[in-house]
């Protein structure tokens, strides 16, 4: 198997999954995926800052 076609499947496995999704529902799938990302953020940030209390810093 050459290299590149792992990652062409998947595109086309990508697209295939964007073409079944209504049109109307796009929308909130990408607002939920940035809240995902928010979460993330947010949880980032508060380790930060607490290993930053919690080392004196």
């Amino acid at each position: 198997m050459k290299g590149g076609e792992g990652a062409s499947d998947g595109r086309v496995y990508f697209l295939s999954l964007r073409a079944t999704i209504p049109f109307s529902e796009r929308p909130t799938l990408v607002a939920f995926f940035f809240f995902l990302l928010f979460l993330l953020f947010c949880c980032v940030g508060v380790k930060t800052v607490y290993i930053r209390i919690y080392s004196g810093g």
